[in-house]
């Protein structure tokens, strides 16, 4: 999707956003795999009892990569985060998994096209095109984007390195820095935050922009 041609991609062209946007739209392989299963388990497709436990075997190989334990209730996320690498951004797969899991990083969520929504035990939330998310640490949750109109944008980022960029913005009383001290140092009493950008089109160009900058570093 987000190859080698980033490297002639011209940030300043007004067509940036529409033709990231129309690469984003782009059914990848991972996606066919959890669609396929996906409409296996609604009942949508018809399937033999050979093409089941085919589309059942790539689902569970690639659960096995996203998780690390992908049969417990609540799941572990993989993540390639590192003290050398503590900012991840990509397109989160349609159809992904619906089931709960946690991770030790923040993640923030961008729907850059289409709905989904947000569940966890103390949350729920329906988020639309243009909501920017900060999901806190160490909450089980899950997000459902099972359509192909949903396009989601997920940033990762350690605590140590969100803490370090917020460390004078730390600094000020207000119910935002509250969420954010609760967040780092406690439990926030809601799990997630939502910016409301609608269609702000500076948001989503430096997002985008961010994306095709992760995926052209790369190995």
């Amino acid at each position: 999707m987000l190859d080698a041609r980033q490297a002639a991609i011209d940030y300043s062209n007004d067509g940036f956003i529409e033709i990231i946007s129309r690469e984003l739209t782009c059914m990848t392989r991972e996606e066919q795999v959890l669609r396929s299963y996906a409409r296996m388990e609604q009942h949508r497709d018809r399937c033999t009892e050979v093409e089941r436990t085919h589309r059942l075997q790539e689902y569970e190989a690639l659960t096995a990569r996203l998780f690390e334990t992908p049969n417990r209730e609540c799941r572990t996320l993989r993540t390639d985060l590192s003290p050398k690498n503590p900012i991840q951004v990509r397109k989160r797969f349609r159809y992904f998994p619906q089931a709960f899991y946690r991770h030790d990083h923040f993640e923030l969520l961008y729907v850059h096209a289409g709905r989904c929504r947000y569940v966890s035990p103390m949350q729920e939330q329906d988020l639309e095109e243009g909501d920017f998310c900060l999901v806190e640490c160490g909450i089980p949750h899950q997000v459902q984007n099972d359509s192909d109109e949903c396009i989601l944008i997920d940033l990762s980022i350690c605590r140590e390195q969100l803490e370090t960029l917020c460390a004078s913005f730390l600094e000020e009383e207000n119910l935002l820095t509250r969420y954010f001290k609760g967040a780092l140092y406690g439990v926030a009493s809601h799990p997630l935050v939502i910016f409301q950008t609608g269609g702000d089109q500076a948001v989503r160009y430096y997002l985008l922009a961010m994306l095709c900058e992760y995926q052209y570093r790369l190995p």
